[in-house]
């Protein structure tokens, strides 16, 4: 099976419930969004697998979050495409519980941080600000549909990240020099 198929050529492209849009919908654009997060979130999770620096956590769990996190993306598309709620309930309470988890680890924040420390803070920064893009997005496509869920796992999920690119700085002197 050929991966192409021309059928694009032509700037359209099959959008929400099948219905043929041109490539530039919001919908397709947040599709695109989706993709842009969560292979960020990929780069993050490998890179951090790799990660050889001591950090003041268990590095598995934060994989494994990661890991949980990944296919909840999939629920977001079928919900676009579906305009039908398709997402596990209540996941914005998993991820406060892990923001609470990495505050207690962090001191408090007095200043603005810069995006560098480590690699892997570096794409966790890159993370939060893939899925800020995609909540801006989200919310432009959900004005009138309502996806609480979905609204509160993005928004949640950049605290996440923001949280977790801190912890995963090496050298918060730099990090914190802006």
């Amino acid at each position: 099976m050929k991966i192409y198929t021309k059928k694009g050529d032509g700037g359209k492209t099959l959008g929400p419930k099948g219905q043929e849009v041109f490539k530039n919908d919001l919908s397709i654009e947040l599709f695109g969004s989706i993709d842009k997060a969560q292979v960020t979130i990929g780069i993050l999770y490998e890179t951090l697998k790799k990660d050889t620096n001591k950090y003041p956590f268990d590095k598995l769990l934060i994989l494994k979050n990661l890991e949980m996190i990944l296919p909840y993306f999939y629920q977001i598309s079928s919900s676009i495409y579906l305009n039908k709620n398709m997402v596990i309930k209540d996941f914005d309470l998993k991820i406060e519980s892990w923001i609470d988890e990495l505050d207690k680890l962090l001191p408090p924040l007095k200043n603005f941080i810069l995006p560098i420390g480590s690699l892997s803070s570096s794409y966790a920064h890159m993370g939060r600000v893939n899925v800020r893009s995609l909540e801006r997005k989200f919310i432009a496509w959900d004005l009138n549909n309502n996806f609480s869920e979905i609204r509160k796992f993005l928004n949640r999920l950049s605290d996440y990240f923001f949280n977790l690119a801190r912890i995963l700085s090496l050298d918060e002197k730099l990090s914190k020099k802006a």
